[in-house]
């Protein structure tokens, strides 16, 4: 057996071909398999599949990127892996099919490779973490984010757009960006409690969040530019009560 598992799948996430390996990995039969009866989001544990579809090629291009994320078995259980995803795309622009490469990580491993090991289990838990996070810099540009705001915000902005620099500003209403200005510019000068921001969706105003502004005293080296980091959570509704003589009396 080769010592990496492998998938292809089709334009919709439908998987024609799962490796004796990756079978054995999940727990599944290979003389039982059929092909698209199953697809990558039954395989993709926690909110891994806004990573896997954020992964988009430009039209007629292919694209291939590296993701930091937990299976699921057959018996329900996680585990965590390294893919190595490449998609492809119709000259249309349209979605087009797909082949993973994945590489198991055992915790019996941390050797020579702990600092890496250290790292993929940080993204693993920066992925899995039902808040919506994202790191920018003192322009308000996003540096990165996590499964669950990818998946949040994918119709308002690309995951592209993201990797090359989106400005936070387009998450929140018009109404609320000079708020949001004023957080980050309160986060670039390293103040500390920075009144969190209450905001409709940019593009459904029905939807209501709260976004929290801290600011990031430390840089790192991996990231000195970072000036803010953003937590979104539901914001309570906005709608006013009723007033208390308008309610009825018993």
């Amino acid at each position: 057996m080769l010592p990496a598992g492998f998938f292809s799948a089709g334009k919709k996430g439908e998987i024609f071909y799962v490796n004796a390996t990756l079978a054995d990995w999940l727990g599944l039969d290979p003389t039982k398999f059929q092909p698209g009866s199953m697809t990558i989001a039954d395989l993709v544990a926690g909110e891994g599949l806004a990573l896997v579809q954020s992964v988009q090629a430009e039209p007629g291009l292919k694209k291939t990127k590296t993701l930091d994320l937990d299976l699921r078995k057959a018996n329900g259980q996680s585990f965590a892996v390294r893919m190595v995803h490449r998609v492809s795309s119709a000259r249309d622009g349209a979605p087009g099919e797909s082949r993973t490469i994945v590489l198991a990580r055992s915790n019996d491993d941390e050797s020579d490779q702990s600092a890496s090991i250290a790292a993929m289990r940080f993204t693993r838990f920066f992925n899995n973490t039902p808040m919506a996070i994202a790191s920018v810099d003192g322009d308000g540009r996003i540096l990165r984010t996590n499964a669950p705001f990818l998946k949040l915000f994918s119709a308002v902005v690309s995951q592209d757009d993201m990797e090359h620099g989106a400005l936070l500003e387009a998450f929140v209403h018009d109404t609320d960006r000079t708020r949001l200005r004023d957080a980050l510019d309160a986060a670039k000068d390293r103040q500390g409690d920075i009144a969190p921001i209450d905001s409709l969706h940019p593009t459904d105003e029905a939807r209501h969040f709260r976004f929290y502004v801290n600011a990031v005293i430390d840089q790192s080296d991996q990231a000195p530019e970072e000036a803010a980091i953003v937590y979104r959570s539901r914001s309570p509704s906005r709608k006013r009560s009723k007033p208390r003589w308008r309610r009825r009396r018993r």
